[in-house]
């Protein structure tokens, strides 16, 4: 069974939804590597709210945040974002076997920290030693 790699961010992966939002907020699993906080949350795939989506799958939703406290201009704000979700999207395979083997579904909000705006290669390191993190943490 050869699979093909899955390089693409969909609306699916994305983390939506007040209710959802706000408990991944109130859970204790953080973790730092700066530039980002990160919060991460398992959730059981039987729960009530996970059977209208597709068949109860596995999934990985993420949830980027720049503040605007953080990084004053909406043009480099949005530039952060693009390079935390372009990294992101390279390097979420990992987690997302994990995530496929334990049977269940994982959210994540990263939450960048610093007020200068770091090139794309500490953000992807930040973001894949934040995603080893999690996936040895959930294991």
């Amino acid at each position: 069974m050869d699979k093909v790699m899955d390089n693409s961010l969909t609306k699916k992966e994305r983390l939506c939804g007040k209710s959802v939002i706000s408990e991944l907020f109130n859970s204790n699993n953080s973790l730092f590597c700066y530039p980002f906080r990160c919060l991460w949350e398992a959730v059981p795939l039987d729960n009530s709210e996970n059977n209208e989506s597709n068949d109860n799958q596995p999934t990985v939703s993420v949830l980027f945040s720049v503040p605007k406290r953080r990084v004053k201009h909406a043009n480099k704000r949005n530039l952060v974002k693009r390079r935390m979700k372009e990294s992101y999207r390279l390097n979420k395979h990992a987690l997302v076997d994990s995530v496929n083997i334990n049977n269940q579904s994982i959210h994540v909000a990263l939450l960048y920290v610093s007020t200068d705006i770091l090139d794309y290669h500490k953000i992807e390191a930040a973001i894949k030693t934040l995603l080893v993190e999690i996936e040895k943490v959930n294991k």
